[in-house]
Order: C-alpha cells, then structure tokens, then sequence
C-alpha cells in the first residue's frame, strides 16, 4: 500500500513537478546502494556477533524497524496535508520543506530494513527449508506468487480510499495498517521458523574475520564490509546475470512512484491508477505460473532468456505512446523553455487538467495549447497497457536471476552476495530518478520512456552474454 500511494501523496505536496517524488526515490536508491551489502552482511554475520543462529531475531528487528518506520513516514504525511496552508508559510515555507524531508527519512528507513527481511527470509530461510533446486523454483515461484497477490488488492483497496475518501484518510489508514499488520507478520514468521528446526543452525566460518573486525573502527569496519561484499559478489559465475537484473531497474516503465504520479498528472484517477497496477500483477502472477514450467523443460538460462526478451517485446507499446494522440512529448520544450527562463513573467500549469501553458517574453505573448492531450487517452493507455503486459516476462526475468542467486553463492556468503545484487539494483533505480530530476516536466516524459527501452534491451544483451559462458560452465543454470 505504502509503495503505491507514496507517489500519490508526494506529488500532491509539490503538484508543480515530479521532482519531489524523484527526489524520495533518489533517496531511497542512494540509501539501498551504501548499505545493501552492510545490511546483507549482517544478515551473514549475526550469529557469529551472538554466538549462535538468531535467524529470527534478524527478521523481527528489520519488521519492526520497517514497520514503525512506514507508519511513521504516513502519519507525517497524514499530518502535513491536514494542515498543508499553515505548513506552507511557517518560516518562509522552509516548514514544508522539514515535513517532506521528515517523510523522505522514515521512508528510506522503511525500504533499507526491508532489504534485511527480505534477505533473511526469501534469500535464506527458504534455501534451508528446500531440500532441491526444483522445490526452490517452486518455493520462489510461489513467494513472488503471494508477494503479487498482495500487490494486486492493495492498490485498488488504497485507490479506492484515496478516491472516495481523501489522501488523508488513505496516510491514516495505512500508517494504522503497518502498526497492526506488524504483529501478524512476525507471528507468521516465528511460527514458521519453529516448524523447521534446521533454521536454528547456520554456518559459522569466518569467526576470526569477525574477530579482527571488531578491533577496527566502526567506519573502516563498514567499509571493508562493502569492499569485501562488491570483491565477493564480483567473483561471482552469475556476475552478468546480476547486471542484466539490475539494468531492468533503470526505467520509468514499472509501477513506482514516478510513473503513478504521471499517470495521475494524464488525468487517470487513483482508483484508475491502482486497478491498472492489480491487472499487471495478475500479469506477473502468470509469470510466477509459467517460470517453473519452462525451467522444467528449457532450464534456467534459457528461460531467463526467454524471460527478458518476452520483457523487451511487451514494452514496445510504451515506446509508440511517445508518438500517440494525448502525448505530452514535446521535443522543443527544453529549448523553449531555455529561450524563456529571463522572461518577465512565466507561468506553467504542467499538472492541472488543462495542458496549457503560457508565458512572456520580452514585449510577446505566447500561448501553447495541447489540445490533443485534452481529447485523447490513447497515448497514457498504450503506456500503462505495455507496462501491464511487461509485468510477465519482468517476474519471469526476476525469477531467473534470483534462483541463480539462490543456487550459486556460497551459504556463508548468500546474504552479502544478495545485499549487494540489491545495491546494484538501486543504483540503476538512482540513475532513473536522478534523469526524473533532471527532466520532470510531463513534455520531457517521452526522453524517459526511450532510455527506459534503451536499457532493457541491453539488459538483454547482457544475460544473452552470461547465457552464451553459462553453456561453456557445468552446473551453472541447469
């Protein structure tokens, strides 16, 4: 719920632009890239620091800490739009800017934890409690399969209170939601944790590393730890798989923030917005359906070959809506915009309904009116339909590379390998929001869409050349 309505609420607290909403991915990216590998490291190493397995004393601290933290993050906003006008003029307006950086910080804080929780039970426990690769692919397949269903009736459920009630209501709900859904979790974890007693034993090598690490200082410490972590993951057979993973999040063709925030500034409706995020994941679902079929028959490699092209064919919608009635794209508004910036006066209404803008430069007066964009959906429909279709051959890519993860490392070193595969995977997010920053007007979208395309094609390539020494490699991707 947190996922699908951040991007909501951000862009009703600066309406003007998606630089805000860009800014918390930004963020969060940069976060996630510093602390991936410390985080899975210390997924690896807390039963050594305790002396014995803790696996899920890893577990209840990252939700609790993730939980407390979204809930924290939605009360914020829960009490900065109820109070928005005052918020706006207190200092000078410098109030708004600590509500949104108080936001942004619970917010990052909530998605770095949620790296360790997702480490410690999707990247570990389920290695220990599947006895064979195919029970993995099955267990995996079934994990993405529950993690998608989730992701299908919360945005509806959240649309639906944002739409018919207010943002509001929506932050209130689910900052309660995280508070009370906390206890659930961690009691649906411990019960599980205590129905396989072999979760209670891990692998310990490696005590005098820890011992000579806890004679450096905490600074050096976490440096070695994320040096040690990037040395280890780039040993790695899988090292290209990773990398083609990572590539796919390097695009604004997916459900986040941004591209919901778009949507929305194109006139779709939250409860529009969120049933077309529950149709892609009923799309990913088929994905979590048809992956452990065809590694049955074709293998791994193959079928996360399979996988990212079936990808890269869906999106191709995404790239004709640049060019499609109802388009915002236009190719001279930087330079137009250039031209106008010591200008006596301008005025953009990028976000309102109407898609006109106006301006004055020297003694003139223009006036562009985008009509098209007024009449027409097809060019918004092409874009979220292709992303509704990609959401297949993305969990099957998914699914690809981390069953590679998950059959390749070393036991002592999954969790590193794991923490620093998500680091990669939010550096290419940071790349996005860093370009959202850059260009955050919706006519400068479409530069966004087409570098989206670029990457996930070389994402292809990419895996097409780890498939190409996987087949020289025995073992690796059978």
């Amino acid at each position: 719920m947190w996922q699908f309505a951040t991007g909501m609420f951000l862009i009703a607290l600066q309406p003007e632009s998606l630089r805000l909403t860009a800014t918390y991915t930004f963020a969060s990216g940069g976060a996630v890239l510093l602390l991936g590998p410390i985080v899975g490291d210390w997924v690896d190493r807390y039963p050594r620091i305790t002396g014995k397995c803790n696996r899920v004393k890893v577990v209840r601290t990252a939700i609790v800490v993730q939980n407390l933290s979204v809930a924290l993050s939605a009360l914020a906003v829960c009490l900065t739009l109820t109070f928005q006008s005052d918020v706006e003029v207190i200092w000078g307006g410098w109030m708004m800017t600590l509500c949104q950086g108080v936001i942004i910080l619970f917010g990052v804080i909530g998605d770095v934890t949620s790296i360790g929780r997702t480490i410690a039970v999707e990247r570990d426990w389920i290695v220990v409690i599947c006895n064979d690769k195919h029970s993995l692919t099955s267990m995996s397949a079934l994990l993405r399969r529950i993690d998608l269903t989730t992701k299908l009736v919360a945005p509806v459920l959240t649309g639906q209170i944002i739409t018919y009630g207010s943002l509001i209501i929506g932050a209130l709900f689910i900052s309660i939601w995280n508070l009370i859904s906390m206890v659930f979790e961690y009691n649906l974890l411990l019960k599980l944790y205590t129905s396989f007693p072999e979760l209670a034993l891990k692998n310990t090598d490696g005590k005098q590393n820890d011992h000579d690490r806890k004679r450096c200082p905490l600074f050096f410490d976490n440096f070695l730890t994320v040096a040690r972590g990037w040395k280890t993951y780039w040993a790695q057979p899988i090292l290209l798989a990773g990398l083609a993973l990572a590539t796919t999040y390097m695009t604004v063709l997916g459900f986040d923030n941004i591209t919901a925030a778009f949507a929305k500034a194109q006139g779709l409706s939250e409860a529009i917005v969120g049933l077309l995020q529950s149709i892609g994941a009923l799309f990913g679902v088929l994905g979590t359906i048809i992956f452990p079929v065809l590694r049955k028959r074709l293998g791994l490699t193959r079928t996360g070959m399979c996988s990212f092209f079936l990808l890269l064919v869906s999106l191709v919608p995404c790239l004709v809506s640049i060019w499609a009635p109802g388009s915002p794209f236009d190719p001279s508004f930087l330079s137009r915009r250039g031209e106008i910036n010591d200008g006596i006066n301008y005025t953009l209404t990028d976000f309102a309904d109407e898609s006109v803008f106006s301006y004055e430069l020297s003694e003139e007066s223009y006036t562009i009116a985008n009509n098209t964009a007024q009449q027409s959906y097809l060019s918004v429909g092409l874009l979220m339909g292709g992303i509704v279709i990609a959401r297949t051959g993305l969990w099957m890519s998914d699914l690809s590379v981390t069953q590679l993860l998950l059959e390749t490392p070393e036991n002592s070193v999954r969790g590193i390998v794991n923490g620093v595969q998500n680091s990669l995977n939010q550096f290419e997010d940071l790349l996005k929001s860093l370009l959202v920053i850059v260009l955050p007007w919706r006519q400068t979208f479409g530069y966004l869409v087409f570098t989206s395309f670029a990457f996930i094609s070389f994402a292809n390539v990419l895996f097409a050349c780890f498939s190409r020494r996987a087949g020289r490699t025995i073992g690796i991707g059978r």
